[in-house]
């Protein structure tokens, strides 16, 4: 059966494409990090920013995780008509990378209330482990994060006075 083979080059793939994203967002966490504590001046600056580089981190160990786990008994048809086998693993961790930063700028900026447990913005800016754990989540619950944000957006009451004006002519 062609399944196990499929699937085991898939997931093989996921692991290479996931651990050159992930060790490479981390390395410019630790580099910007570390250059933000030397540089007093600009630190200030990048500091709340490297952040973003851990939860991306984050989110492609964790998508790794939820496809690992989520695949340990999958058919040949299951893995055919799997959602995820129509995108390619790097454009899948590219979009759960990008949801995850997305919904912790959210989180940090106010936009909507998010609430996860005891988790502020400032914890997450402040310690990268905490970052790389919030990044874990996210990816590994990667499709039902990105659902459920569309569902906040699209729920979100509407300035019913703005948009666009019809203008008839006479």
């Amino acid at each position: 059966e062609d399944g196990p083979l499929i699937e085991s080059s898939y997931l093989k793939q996921l692991t290479i494409s996931a651990g050159i994203f992930a060790v490479i967002s981390f390395i410019i966490g630790i580099t910007l990090s570390y250059w933000a504590i030397k540089n007093k001046d600009i630190g200030e600056i990048i500091k709340p920013f490297t952040c973003y580089f851990f939860i991306w981190t984050g989110s492609m160990i964790g998508l790794w995780l939820s496809r690992i786990t989520k695949r340990i008994n999958m058919t040949k048809e299951e893995i055919m008509k799997s959602q995820d086998k129509k995108m390619l693993s790097w454009i899948r961790l590219i979009f759960t990378g990008i949801v995850a930063v997305f919904v912790f700028a959210i989180m940090k900026n106010e936009i909507f209330q998010i609430s996860v447990g005891g988790l502020t913005p400032a914890k997450v800016t402040s310690n990268p482990e905490i970052a790389i754990i919030f990044g874990a989540f996210a990816g590994l619950i990667d499709s039902k994060l990105a659902n459920n944000i569309l569902n906040k957006i699209t729920d979100s009451p509407a300035d019913t006075q703005s948009g666009p004006q019809q203008v008839s002519g006479n």
